[in-house]
């Protein structure tokens, strides 16, 4: 039982250090070499021996840490959707040994299962989107609430906020079970 407080422990900690919640983002977060280490060390206890967890024990480690993705040596996610025009296809490719090769795919296919269209997202992509549509967006508000806004940076807050505004007429906000607005944590 100690060695399960422990881990959950750690587990939080860093899942809070880390992102507000699991998968943010399509990529998962690459970690600094002494992070890394701690995770290789939280598993080896969580999962030493084989025997130190039941059922639920084990369930609750994982979800309550995010063990499933933060850390691991591979993750691949595919999700389908279906749309009144054909099918959308994403799938996350991330390899902890080389860090090149993550990408997100979205393709397209219509109902005949014919490829229209695919886009590829590297890591670089997807981070600075992150930045761009949260922490620049936020901080670029702020300047200009309190007057100190250069007009290069009136620019592109302009710019995001259509960004911004192009993504909620796509998929506006809603509550999930949890009564969390989506896109919103």
């Amino acid at each position: 039982m100690r060695n399960l407080r422990t881990s959950l422990a750690f587990g939080a900690l860093l899942l809070c250090t880390l992102s507000c919640w699991p998968l943010e983002r399509p990529m998962p977060t690459r970690l600094k070499d002494d992070d890394q280490l701690k995770i290789d060390e939280a598993w080896n206890r969580a999962f030493s021996p084989i025997t130190n967890h039941n059922h639920q024990a084990w369930l609750d480690i994982l979800v309550t840490t995010a063990a499933y993705e933060i850390g691991v040596d591979e993750l691949f996610l595919r999700s389908t959707k279906r749309y009144q025009a054909g099918l959308v296809v994403m799938e996350l490719h991330y390899n902890r040994l080389i860090p090149e090769n993550d990408r997100f795919v979205v393709q397209v296919f219509d109902p005949d299962g014919k490829l229209l269209r695919q886009e590829n997202y590297d890591r670089a992509e997807i981070e600075k989107t992150n930045q761009e549509l949260s922490m620049d967006l936020r901080e670029l508000e702020q300047k200009k609430e309190s007057g100190t806004a250069t007009p290069e940076e009136l620019n592109q807050l302009a710019d995001l906020e259509a960004r911004s505004k192009t993504i909620e007429q796509a998929f506006p906000k809603f509550k999930d079970n949890d009564g969390d607005s989506a896109g919103n944590k």
